[in-house]
């Protein structure tokens, strides 16, 4: 597995409402916001527009249809430069993009090779002597029971010869789990950077798109009561999914609220695509950064907490391959297999969000 001193750099407001959630072993593996292929296409839809603005100025004069607009910050010269950062901060998707798809990919690849190997490795370990005979005493119930109650019999020469031979099956698995995942830091950075490129540019549009409301008073219409609105909405939708992640009807609900209220500022403004340009850019740039505060949060809390279930999954696994080498009694045995199965119940999640994952980065 990948070190990472400074993981919880990347993102310390990510990564602290994470932790903060996770208490135990297998905390990670619960419910978590997610990222989906409507997300996805929300961001290539910005992406694609962004690289359409053209960024020569004699190029962008013709695109404003006017020499001078007579309107300081929106003369073509200050919509280049605006472009150029626009067209910047886009072409930063596609490496992050692809970066998560690999980390995502070789977790995914990693996942589904523990698993059936964890599962066989269990079932091994309930067809050795003292699980039978442990099992035949207490019956089925021997994960509900203290430790206490289960019986402590030693293991015999059988059982230590069987428990040798399993432990090449372990020393496997953990080759599987010490493979080389990437630079989860680095990945995670590109995501950063390109979420970061976002809110810089997001006041900067609203503050053209003001000026161009005032410039047009008589276009500024109904955006004035659901601006507000998204607003409010946005802030609701970041603290559920920072203290409450795991109410996925609740932040699924506020998520299609926002959505719904960005879809009416949307068709407020399209009705501008043919009639004023400048209007219609700044206006459309507005909703797609809007949009993406949202949609990059998603993205970076799903991939964190991807990240962090696969390392505590990965930690867990070698924790249970160390204490392995030292069960010696039927009580051990028993109380090793309940807490494997739940190791592997997490690498189960970490299999099924890779994979959800990297079919969408």
């Amino acid at each position: 597995m990948t070190g990472g001193a400074n993981w919880p750099d990347i993102n310390t407001r990510i990564m602290t409402a994470l932790l903060d959630q996770t208490t135990g072993a297998g905390a990670a593996s619960a419910e978590s916001v997610r990222f989906t292929a409507d997300d996805r296409d929300k961001i290539q839809d910005y992406v694609t527009y962004a690289s359409s603005l053209p960024t020569v100025l004699q190029l962008v004069k013709v695109y404003v249809g006017s020499e001078t607009v007579g309107v300081a910050g929106l003369e073509p010269a200050d919509l280049r430069s605006l472009f150029e950062r626009i067209h910047s901060n886009a072409d930063e998707w596609e490496p992050a993009k692809e970066a998560i798809h690999r980390q995502t990919t070789a977790l995914m690849l990693i996942a589904d090779r523990i698993v059936p190997s964890g599962e066989s490795l269990i079932r091994a370990i309930q067809a050795m002597p003292a699980y039978v005979r442990a099992r035949t005493t207490i019956g089925d119930a021997s994960g509900a029971l203290p430790h206490i109650d289960i019986p402590d019999e030693r293991f015999g020469p059988d059982d230590l010869q069987k428990r040798g031979l399993l432990a090449g099956q372990m020393a496997s698995l953990q080759a599987i789990n010490r493979e080389k995942v990437g630079d989860t830091e680095q990945a995670m950075h590109l995501l950063a950077s390109f979420r970061a490129g976002i809110e810089v540019l997001e006041p900067v549009v609203a503050g053209k798109r003001l000026a161009v409301k005032h410039l047009n008073p008589e276009r500024i219409g109904n955006e004035i009561t659901v601006e507000p609105m998204i607003a409010a909405l946005q802030r609701e939708y970041e603290r559920a999914v920072q203290t409450d992640s795991r109410n996925a009807a609740s932040i699924a609900a506020k998520k299609r609220a926002l959505d719904t209220a960005i879809q009416t500022l949307k068709s407020q403004i399209d009705v501008y695509r043919d009639k004023q340009r400048v209007t219609y850019t700044m206006g459309r740039l507005f909703v797609h950064l809007t949009q993406l505060g949202t949609v990059m949060l998603d993205a970076e809390m799903a991939t964190g907490h991807l990240w962090l279930a696969w390392r505590e999954a990965g930690a867990a696994l070698e924790s249970a391959a160390e204490q392995f080498e030292s069960i010696d009694s039927n009580r051990k045995l028993l109380t090793f297999v309940v807490e494997f199965q739940v190791i592997v119940n997490n690498w189960k999640f970490v299999q099924d969000r890779a994979t959800e994952l990297s079919g969408i980065f």
